[in-house]
């Protein structure tokens, strides 16, 4: 009798562990009996073993080149350098953050470029920028945020900043705007050309060319207008003309800069043009013509 029940608990544990093909998971049952004459005992323990769900996709940024170097670079200088990533993941990286680590971050910006939105498989390039405002060593941390949450591989940026170049201030120019002659003659009734000339190194700016106020005289700025510029060697023209009867006249024709400082000055002369006396022709006086009429000589007699 006991070896009839030691089989069957035998091919009953047999039984159990034979696994099922139409089942997921996997069901272990053990039975286990034990008869004596007066009290029988069973006891059954199962297991079920159940698989997790997958873990969403997420992308993945890496980067090309983990570090940038921007060297030295004068303190108020800028120079830029182009960070490249490349998505690995299967889904496609949209960038919603740009994140800064680091003491010195002030010193580096970061345009992302393509990089908005990143497809699987594709790269992109963003911009990193370096402008130190200091003298000393820069270095920062920088990646791109999904909108998932993921984030790109961190790329490092380091620089160094050098005390700002002064240049030699340079030699000042100077420009010198004056008529080219002290005294213009003008004839009554007549206009007169004044030349006004930049004999300096730098471009000149006329203010105004005016005319002492004189019914004498009357002034054409003519080239010379207010605010026209005048580089070295450069001329213009100004037109004076003198009235008529006004006898001999004097007036100053000056020439301001635009501060309405007088750069020059030159004399204007009203000359009088001698009137003259129309003169008459001497008359001519016409002797009579009297015919001469020849003498006839008187005949001659010939003397055989």
């Amino acid at each position: 009798m006991t070896v009839i029940v030691l089989l069957g608990m035998l091919w009953a544990i047999s039984w159990a562990e034979a696994p099922d093909k139409g089942n997921t998971g996997t069901t272990t049952t053990a039975t286990e009996t034990t008869t004596t004459a007066s009290t029988t005992a069973t006891t059954t323990t199962t297991t079920t073993t159940t698989q997790a769900p997958p873990s969403p996709a997420v992308p993945s940024l890496v980067l090309s080149a983990p570090n940038i170097d921007f060297g030295e670079l004068p303190v108020g200088g800028a120079t830029e350098r182009p960070i490249a990533f490349r998505n690995d993941g299967t889904v496609a990286f949209e960038a919603t953050a740009i994140a800064f680590a680091g003491g010195r971050v002030a010193a580096f910006e970061v345009n992302l470029g393509d990089c908005g939105r990143v497809a699987p498989g594709a790269g992109c390039t963003a911009a990193a920028i370096f402008r130190p405002a200091e003298a000393r060593d820069e270095k920062a941390q920088v990646a791109l945020l999904d909108r998932s949450g993921a984030q790109s591989d961190a790329v490092t940026l380091s620089g160094r900043g050098t005390p700002r170049v002064v240049p030699p201030a340079p030699l000042p120019l100077w420009h010198h705007v004056a008529f080219e002659t002290s005294m213009i003659e003008v004839p009554q009734g007549t206009a007169a050309k004044e030349i006004v000339r930049n004999s300096g190194e730098d471009v000149a700016v006329i203010g105004k060319v005016a005319l002492d106020a004189d019914p004498s005289f009357t002034l054409d700025p003519a080239e010379c207008q207010p605010n026209r510029k005048l580089a070295p060697g450069e001329t213009c023209t100004v037109v004076v003309t003198a009235g008529k009867d006004r006898g001999v006249r004097l007036g100053n024709l000056r020439l301001f800069d635009p501060a309405g400082r007088q750069e020059d000055v030159a004399t204007v002369i009203n000359v009088a043009i001698p009137r003259q006396t129309p003169q008459v022709p001497p008359a001519r006086f016409r002797l009579p013509v009297q015919r001469i009429t020849p003498r006839t000589s008187p005949a001659t007699t010939t003397l055989h």
